[in-house]
């Protein structure tokens, strides 16, 4: 099985890829991670297996996505920003981040007839 994890590199991404690696060695993981807050690459330091991928990027780039979405299997996302929203713009950024962007990425996932796409997002308000 093939899977595409993206936001691997935050808190629970990272475990969710250290997790798959301990538990189910024949499964192929492909990390798409922004490197953006919330992402630290010391969660997953030095990872040196044969069936791990790491690609910076974003679940926003449709060139990267067409590139890596046809070889998974099953697509777990985690990638969200964990920043402040400001309360002058918070309802369209929360929208975009927690509606739009997931929508955009499930229906390139559709197309590609992946079986299982999983998002999980944890938002704090830091307020």
């Amino acid at each position: 099985m093939n899977v595409l994890v993206t936001g691997g590199l935050g808190f629970i991404g990272s475990n969710f890829i250290l997790h798959l690696i301990q538990n189910y060695p024949d499964v192929k993981i492909t990390n798409i991670d922004a490197e953006v807050l919330g992402s630290n690459k010391k969660n997953l330091p030095n990872l040196k297996n044969k069936n791990y991928k790491y690609f910076k990027g974003n679940i926003t780039d449709k060139k990267l996505l067409r590139k890596l979405i046809p070889r998974a299997d099953a697509v777990i996302n985690f990638a969200i920003k964990s920043q402040k929203i400001p309360e002058i713009t918070c309802d369209i950024t929360r929208a975009e981040l927690t509606v739009v962007n997931p929508f955009n990425f499930t229906t390139r996932s559709l197309i590609f007839s992946i079986l299982f796409v999983i998002f999980i997002q944890t938002y704090h308000n830091q307020s």
